[in-house]
């Protein structure tokens, strides 16, 4: 399955920006080397990084969305569960919504970068922390509307 990475309907106008080019590019590069086929049927969350800020305690947390859905999904909402390896430390969950005006739709085979700030306790200084390290969990996932 070759999982093509997109943004969201909110930020369509973004993907003209040089940076933005390189971000997308640079997931799209990531998820087609380390990312198995991945069950049908399914929301998936895939970790890429965290970059935590001990001024302010939180970590911005980026991943990508994916849709295995037959169905174009039209809006998501659930709750992501984080645990760091190798750190002594706690991550806050997340409860996330993207609804039909923020989304758009996610296709099958799709996905859709997303950054979270996130509370963290246990580290005590700025910290990157790679893609490895983290083991996520996506809890009471509800697909808001489906086009069929």
């Amino acid at each position: 399955m070759q999982i093509k990475v997109k943004t969201a309907l909110a930020h369509e106008q973004q993907k003209e920006n040089e940076a933005v080019k390189r971000e997308l590019a640079s997931i799209q590069e990531y998820i087609d080397n380390h990312i198995p086929d991945l069950e049908e049927e399914s929301i998936y969350f895939i970790p890429l990084q965290g970059n935590y800020m001990q001024i302010k305690r939180t970590m911005l947390f980026a991943g990508v969305m994916i849709s295995t859905m037959k169905k174009s999904v039209q809006g998501i909402k659930g709750t992501l569960r984080t645990q760091l390896v190798g750190y002594d430390a706690e991550v806050a969950k997340i409860q996330f919504e993207f609804p039909p005006e923020f989304l758009g739709s996610l296709d099958y085979a799709e996905g859709l970068p997303v950054h979270f700030q996130v509370p963290v306790r246990g580290l005590k200084e700025d910290a990157v922390i790679k893609s490895s390290s983290f083991q996520c969990t996506l809890e009471d996932v509800e697909v808001l509307a489906i086009n069929e």
